[in-house]
């Protein structure tokens, strides 16, 4: 596996049902404009590779609730987070990465990595374990929402790692980074509002760097936490871990791809955001535009196969600046989520 860029992760898997509205070609009704020109958008791409830190231990905890130390049996306090990470090989038509090892790793409320002696933590295992790919390339945690600690931005850190045995035939580390709004709405309650607030935002982190936005996860609500939906795409996976190669059931095949994301003045206080995607077959396609959790605009329909468009209003609440067009792929009992940036222009008063 090697260094990557990217600029989609999947949010989340829900069932399929849909409204019964076609698109045409080239053009979305009662908006003016054409479909813009694809920018090379694809349905997985190579996600970047970071620092694994100083943190990293092999504990071989082979768990989903990653909150509870074995050592003690306490239980790290924290606003609940249920984080899904979904593995595929991209040189391999996107298929899923199966039987893989995947760890996650992160400090808890207080800013503390467990079993390190400069955290003064050795001996105890919280919020540390692995999960193993299954046909889909998916893999679930529960944990909590990370603290700080000084000097770097708030982040959870994973690996990904096919055996042969003992022998590690491919292995890939990187982080995973949050939406301000988010923190700062966690890092407002307890028990992180003792610590203040972090010394370090993702614009400042050098480890989050000019490809750090491509590693931040679009969490929903909830219950009392979070819960959200990362894809890492890797590269360089044995064939025997590839879905479809000998290593599961899974597919990989895409759904669907967008080709394009822009947002617009229609009308005198009017925004909207227009999607292009690109479909093989007639697909269910919701639509949403979001940030920091929020919802700010959603559109669903059934959309005929072909390079079509859907745009999704903006509420008139929304302020200008940037968010992410969530697009989600529903067919035959399938989903697929993508994610794109996109800059919500100001809105002009009629």
């Amino acid at each position: 596996m090697t260094r990557h860029l990217t600029r989609r992760q999947l949010v989340g898997l829900t069932g399929a049902a849909g409204a019964a509205l076609l698109l045409g070609r080239g053009r979305l009704p009662g908006l003016p404009g054409a479909v813009p020109a694809a920018d090379a958008a694809v349905a997985c791409v190579l996600t970047p590779e970071k620092t694994e830190g100083p943190y990293f231990v092999d504990e071989r905890l082979l768990r989903g609730d990653i909150r509870t130390d074995p050592s003690d049996g306490s239980v790290s306090g924290g606003v609940p987070l249920r984080l899904r990470l979904v593995v595929l090989a991209t040189d391999a038509g996107c298929a899923p990465v199966v039987g893989a090892l995947v760890d996650v790793w992160h400090a808890d409320a207080a800013g503390r990595y467990s079993d390190e002696a400069a955290n003064g933590t050795v001996g105890r295992r919280f919020l540390r374990g692995y999960q193993v790919t299954d046909a889909d390339g998916a893999v679930e945690f529960t944990t909590v929402y990370p603290g700080w600690y000084r000097g770097r931005t708030v982040h959870i850190h994973f690996k990904v790692r096919t055996l042969d045995g003992s022998t590690v035939t491919s292995a890939f580390t990187s982080q995973i980074f949050f939406e301000e709004a988010v923190t700062d709405a966690v890092m407002a309650r307890s028990p992180y509002a003792t610590r203040g607030t972090p010394d370090t935002r993702n614009a400042d982190d050098g480890i989050h760097g000019s490809d750090g936005s491509s590693l931040t996860i679009d969490l929903d609500a909830d219950g009392a936490g979070y819960s959200g939906t990362f894809t890492v795409g890797v590269t360089g996976v044995p064939a025997s871990h590839v879905g479809g190669a000998g290593g599961g059931s899974g597919t990989g095949t895409s759904l669907g791809t967008i080709t394009s994301v822009a947002a617009a003045r229609t009308a005198p206080g009017a925004r909207v955001v227009r999607v292009g995607v690109r479909l093989g077959a007639t697909t269910v396609v919701d639509a949403s535009v979001r940030r920091a959790g929020r919802v700010l605009g959603h559109r669903r329909r059934v959309v005929a196969a072909g390079d079509r468009v859907i745009g999704v209003p903006v509420r008139a609440s929304a302020a200008a600046g940037a968010a992410n067009a969530v697009v989600r792929f529903e067919r035959s009992g399938r989903t697929q989520t993508l994610r794109r940036g996109v800059r919500i222009p100001r809105r002009v008063a009629s």
